[in-house]
């Protein structure tokens, strides 16, 4: 069992090292951020003994966290491998059905842990409450249910987007991601002579909001789907006609620096734009295949009742039914703290 090779598994960055963490959300609680003191402030004082008042005034931002539990249970019994060569990992005589200590068990944990992690990471950034199958999407109507518990980054990066225009860049991914086909949405060579998402980027930072560009550039990321990473650097070398040099993360993530800022590739993106968003049920392109999200990690919340939960896998062996059973569960919500500490391009 440890010597095979299993197709299909992914290292994905952890997801609490790419934004930060809110414990403690365990039901709808109010999520308050005070904005800086808004109006003047500060003139020539001539009234004595009392000057003339300034009114005071925060503009305060209320947001809600609504946490969904999220979790699944799967049961599996020996039978089914009778026939193959994991046989040879189970148990003998009587305690053949139960896999308590078997590679096989360890084998099925292992696999199960790293599908529990891109649960949580499709959802943080791909739950979408409103989403409809077929629309904007080749989901069916049964897997509706795994995207819309909640409104993911993504679904509220539309809604800010709708409501202050402003935060989109208007850049050639944007023109890309609109062509007509799987084959027109592909960057070209043409693209690395035009320097699209070199020139993308720049738009990116310098539209931003000048209270997101104050931020040391070190406190921000370019979070960018992997099509998007890769033709940065198409087009850095085929200017410098030498390898880039990369920036090698605490958490292992390796990433390029543009702008002084660090562009971190979120695999995770493509695969799920590719395997589930699609234009319609029978697509011909995909939607939005190239993203680019500037913002401050402080700025992209996970709220959760603990960070352990997030990786929890109970598994049991039942003797009633002769059957392994394996169970997760985790309350799970996303949130923009500041809908205006961010930038996009997609």
């Amino acid at each position: 069992m440890s010597e095979t090779l299993f197709a299909g598994f992914f290292a994905d960055p952890v997801l609490t090292s790419l934004v930060t963490v809110q414990e403690g959300i365990k039901a709808d609680k109010q999520l308050i951020i005070f904005d800086r003191h808004s109006g003047l402030s500060g003139k020539h004082v001539t009234a004595c003994p009392t000057p003339t008042n300034t009114t005071w005034g925060f503009n305060a931002i209320e947001k809600t966290w609504q946490p969904k539990y999220i979790g699944d249970r799967y049961s599996e019994c020996y039978q089914t491998f009778m026939d193959t060569f994991v046989q040879w990992s189970l148990n003998a005589g009587v305690n053949k059905a139960d896999w308590t200590g078997t590679e096989m068990a360890a084998f099925i944990v292992e696999q199960m842990q790293d599908m529990i992690a891109e649960v949580f990471q499709r959802l943080f950034w791909f739950g979408d409450m409103g989403i409809v199958a077929g629309t904007n999407n080749q989901l069916s109507a049964g897997q509706v249910a795994f995207f819309n518990p909640i409104d993911g980054i993504w679904a509220q990066v539309f809604d800010i987007v709708t409501a202050d225009a402003a935060r989109k860049s208007t850049t050639d991914i944007g023109t890309k991601n609109a062509a007509a086909s799987y084959a027109l949405q592909k960057f070209s060579a043409t693209d690395v002579t035009n320097q699209v998402v070199s020139k993308s980027l720049d738009a990116v930072w310098y539209d931003a909001d000048m209270r997101l560009r104050q931020m040391g550039r070190s406190e921000l990321t370019y979070y960018v789907t992997q099509s998007v990473y890769d033709q940065l650097e198409r087009e850095r070398k085929a200017i410098s006609g030498i390898e880039l040099p990369y920036n090698r993360q605490e958490n292992g993530i390796t990433s390029l620096v543009w702008n002084g800022i660090n562009v971190t590739p979120i695999q995770l993106w493509d695969r799920m734009i590719a395997a589930y968003f699609g234009d319609d049920v029978t697509p011909v392109k995909s939607t939005l295949p190239h993203r680019v999200l500037l913002a401050p990690k402080s700025n992209l919340l996970l709220g959760v009742e603990t960070t352990g939960s997030l990786s929890e896998l109970d598994a049991w062996y039942s003797k009633d039914d002769e059957v392994m059973y394996a169970k997760f569960g985790a309350s799970v919500d996303a949130k923009i703290g500041i809908d205006s500490m961010i930038q996009t391009a997609y």
